[in-house]
């Protein structure tokens, strides 16, 4: 009798360490696939992380370029305003120097005609004063 009551006991004796042999394998499968999801949270939280900090640079060259075309933008139209105020500038010199030259040339078409006017009186004048020699000779 003994032995029947020793093998139901033995015989829950290898179920039991059936379990636990179960039980333990479960358990480390259950740790293995902790470990892998700890894993993967941490590859995603370091994936975030480098999103983040690309969208930062991306952020911060964004804005450089937006300065860059504001300031280019800026140098453009002081260019075209310095370029516009040069023009008017040099319109101005010209017609400054045109009327400079106008008068220049009314003046010397002014003498030309004095002198050409001159020349006709001193003709006159010396003929004149020939006729009046010769008519003094004459006489």
């Amino acid at each position: 009798m003994d032995e029947q009551l020793h093998q139901p006991q033995h015989e829950n004796e290898t179920v039991d360490d059936a379990m636990d042999e179960h039980l333990r394998k479960y358990c480390q499968e259950l740790v293995m696939a902790r470990d892998l999801l700890e894993q993967e949270e941490s590859r995603k939280i370091s994936q975030t992380l480098e999103l983040e900090q690309d969208q930062k640079e991306r952020d911060k060259i964004q804005k450089e370029k937006y300065e860059v075309e504001r300031k280019f933008q800026q140098q453009k139209e002081d260019l075209e305003r310095k370029i516009r105020e040069d023009k008017v500038e040099a319109e101005k010199k010209l017609t400054t120097i045109d009327a400079r030259i106008n008068k220049r040339r009314a003046d010397c078409v002014y003498r030309e005609m004095a002198i050409v006017q001159l020349r006709s009186r001193a003709r006159t004048s010396g003929l004149n004063v020939r006729r009046h020699i010769l008519s003094k000779e004459r006489i």
